[in-house]
């Protein structure tokens, strides 16, 4: 492997995310990886499902650990997702996200798609549920999902999960 440099990006780039699809890992058969992008993703019909989330409440922090006395090296990355107002349907979807193995695709707010999941499964480690003290406080759920990987999240191809969820960005 050889470096090849980075220069300066001069285009508008916005935090956060707008949208995610999650699959259950066991409906899904295959991902192709092209030059470091996912081109195809082979899945059940119907395996993804759209979450959609009120704009500035949803983030993705990939971190990396190395540790040269192990040999180790690897990626975190930590989903976090805000749903407003407690209610049922909602409670009942998290609980099953609870125990669920995951695949998760992102829309972030510059319109990129990001592939989870490609070397293990995403899985939900943490959340509240909260009402709120004041009228301005959130109801609802916070939800944080973890996936490690042994390499950065990959760009997916555009194209490839509106065709399997009929989404849009």
């Amino acid at each position: 492997m050889s470096l090849t440099g980075m220069t300066r990006d001069c285009d508008t780039n916005v935090g956060g995310i707008r949208k995610a699809w999650i699959a259950c890992a066991d409906r899904i058969k295959s991902t192709t990886v092209v030059d470091g992008v996912i081109k195809t993703i082979d899945a059940d019909s119907g395996a993804f499902h759209e979450y959609e989330f009120r704009k500035q409440t949803g983030s993705v922090t990939t971190t990396f650990t190395k540790d040269d006395a192990a040999g180790s090296f690897y990626y975190e990355s930590a989903i976090v997702f805000q749903f407003s107002k407690m209610e049922t349907d909602k409670r009942l979807e998290i609980s099953q996200l609870a125990v669920s193995d995951l695949v998760m695709v992102i829309l972030d707010n510059n319109g990129k798609y990001w592939y989870f999941s490609y070397d293990e499964y995403v899985t939900l480690t943490d959340g509240t549920a909260q009402t709120g003290a004041t009228f301005a406080d959130l109801n609802g759920y916070n939800l944080t999902f973890t996936d490690f990987s042994q390499d950065l999240p990959y760009p997916v191809a555009e194209g490839v999960i509106e065709k399997l969820s009929g989404a849009s960005a």
